[in-house]
């Protein structure tokens, strides 16, 4: 299929789950118990509420700035999660979950996972194929090991 076409690929899909989830979460009263639970939490009220409740243009910047951040780190569904916890309004979250789905994947699957494909994953496969595989097939065969396959 190739490196890119996949990459595309899996972002439509992953597009999809993303839509799929936010949803699925949208108005959902787990999602306020949730929410409540986490503001039980030190670190979540001490460091991320203060971006998603934040009303002025200081808490403006700092979601601005959390969106990369969302888009490239996040699976689809934990930004749907992510999104409702903070309270995002509907169009803005799906324009970014579900849009930011096809960046996610170009960068994981057609720069990351690409990359360490051709670098390291299929080297490695390729050296275990030649130097494993191949001979001990071989010497199965050799030694009469598999006699089965000789009649196919």
């Amino acid at each position: 299929m190739g490196r890119w076409p996949a990459a595309i690929t899996m972002g439509a899909v992953t597009a999809g789950f993303s839509a799929a989830s936010l949803f699925l979460l949208d108005g959902q009263e787990m999602m306020k118990e949730l929410r409540g639970w986490m503001e039980k939490r030190r670190f979540v009220r001490r460091y991320l509420l203060p971006i998603a409740d934040r009303p002025d243009r200081t808490g403006t910047a700092l979601r601005t700035g959390a969106i990369p951040f969302s888009i490239m780190f996040m699976s689809p569904f934990i930004r749907g999660v992510t999104y409702n916890l903070f309270q995002m309004r509907r169009i803005p979250a799906y324009g970014l979950s579900v849009g930011g789905s096809i960046p996610h994947s170009l960068f994981w699957t057609g720069i990351v996972l690409g990359s360490a494909w051709g670098a390291a994953i299929k080297p490695a496969l390729q050296w275990l194929w030649r130097a494993v595989i191949v001979p001990g097939a071989d010497l199965a065969w050799d030694s009469g090991v598999m006699p089965v396959l000789e009649l196919l």
